[in-house]
């Protein structure tokens, strides 16, 4: 693979720092919509298309 640039991956901790500022805004996106759905999978929101 001659040319072929590669970057290396980037460090574990900046991956995971990544993926929780990602659910804390989706959380976030979800509660302001009002959309909140409990812990019990049985619990359904208005408006939730499945």
């Amino acid at each position: 693979m001659s040319g072929k640039w590669w970057r290396r991956a980037p460090p574990e901790e900046r991956v995971v720092a990544a993926e929780r500022s990602g659910h804390r805004t989706l959380a976030a996106t979800v509660r302001h919509q009002g959309l909140h759905l409990g812990r019990d999978a049985t619990t359904r929101a208005e408006g939730v298309r499945r």
